[in-house]
């Protein structure tokens, strides 16, 4: 849903199976929290992360959600 909103607005995104790590490629790359483990970006963006508040989640979901948040250097949104 995300990336097919991305490319709706001609933002360029790729998924995760066609990300090549290069600094020069400027384009959203959309992953899963899973395949984000071990990465960095100035900026990561979770859509959704606010509608999860009071919900109850697991303690993996919780663990992949601060994966996720842990991936941003510079900015999180």
């Amino acid at each position: 849903q995300v990336l097919a909103a991305l490319r709706k607005l001609g933002v360029p995104a790729s998924y995760q199976k066609d990300i090549r790590f290069d600094a020069k490629q400027e384009t959203v790359r959309v992953m899963t929290f899973h395949s984000s483990k071990g990465l960095e970006f100035p900026l990561v963006v979770i859509p959704g992360a606010g509608s999860l508040a009071g919900l109850e989640a697991d303690e993996e979901e919780a663990r992949l959600l601060y994966v996720a948040m842990a991936r941003a250097t510079d900015r999180l949104v």
